[in-house]
């Protein structure tokens, strides 16, 4: 037998996280920015993306998500509106793509899993785990860049090399 979550329509599903998300003690001060921007459905991106108020989903990584899952992804994509992720940083992201898109990923998903340690109210994703180090949290954007440009470049590797449009993260910005 299907459940209510598995026969409402994907835009549904996002409408009744951001009403989730205004309804929970730890996460409704985000419930404004949930509701900024469009929301729009699109097979053309792996997961998901924000340009800082617009928000795009591909179907089909949302459709087998539980509620939990997508309440996370959600969270994710207001989280880089809130921080001003795709406005604040964009040279820094010209320069170093890759890195920027990783390091703000760090951030947004140690914030979640510092509000909701033991998942009551949130899950991650499996098909795309979410790139998380307890070594980030409580750091900002900017701290987070500078340790992966340290660790790039000790490593022999090129910081402002990638593309920034996911790079092994949940989504691109």
């Amino acid at each position: 037998m299907s459940s209510i979550w598995e026969k409402m329509s994907l835009n549904d599903r996002i409408i009744a996280c951001h009403v989730d998300i205004s309804n929970n003690a730890h996460f409704a001060t985000l419930s404004g920015i949930v509701y900024v921007g469009d929301v729009k459905l699109d097979e053309d991106i792996v997961t998901a993306a924000t340009d800082g108020r617009n928000v795009i989903y591909a179907p089909s990584f949302i459709e087998p998500l539980s509620r939990k899952q997508l309440r996370f992804l959600v969270l994710h994509e207001a989280l880089h509106k809130a921080l001003h992720h795709c406005t604040t940083y964009k040279n820094l992201c010209e320069k170093y793509p890759m890195l920027c898109n990783q390091a703000m990923d760090y951030v947004v998903n140690g914030t979640i899993e510092e509000t909701d340690p033991n998942h009551i109210f949130v899950d991650h994703p499996t098909s795309v785990p979410p790139l998380l180090d307890k070594k980030y949290f409580g750091w900002s954007f900017v701290e987070v860049l500078q340790d992966l440009i340290k660790e790039c470049e000790e490593s022999g590797g090129d910081p402002t090399a990638g593309s920034g449009d996911g790079d092994g993260t949940l989504d691109g910005h």
